[in-house]
């Protein structure tokens, strides 16, 4: 899978908020439950928020790659593997 193997979005989720919401919270807090659990978004602004971080290629240079991964990849591809993503993201995404 992409997210949390490949790349955290956490960080991206983040910024995001902050620069479409004004919403500061850090990595961590950045999910549905506590987004919306706290009254900052609604379920409907959540949905629209998740668009704008995965189809958007405007944030795509927010994305952050998880430690060691990008490394790991290489080994892998110069060690003569081939590496398929899979992932339950919409096509669009």
């Amino acid at each position: 899978d992409f997210d949390g193997v490949f790349a955290d979005r956490r960080a991206q989720k983040s910024a995001v908020l902050r620069q479409c919401y004004g919403i500061v919270l850090p990595p961590a807090l950045c999910a549905r439950t506590a987004v919306v659990g706290r009254g900052l978004l609604d379920d409907a602004e959540y949905d629209e928020f998740l668009r704008m971080v995965y189809c958007s290629e405007r944030y795509h240079d927010l994305l952050c790659a998880v430690e060691g991964m990008p490394e790991a990849l290489r080994e892998l591809q110069d060690a003569g593997h081939s590496i398929t993503v899979a992932t339950s993201m919409e096509p669009e995404a």
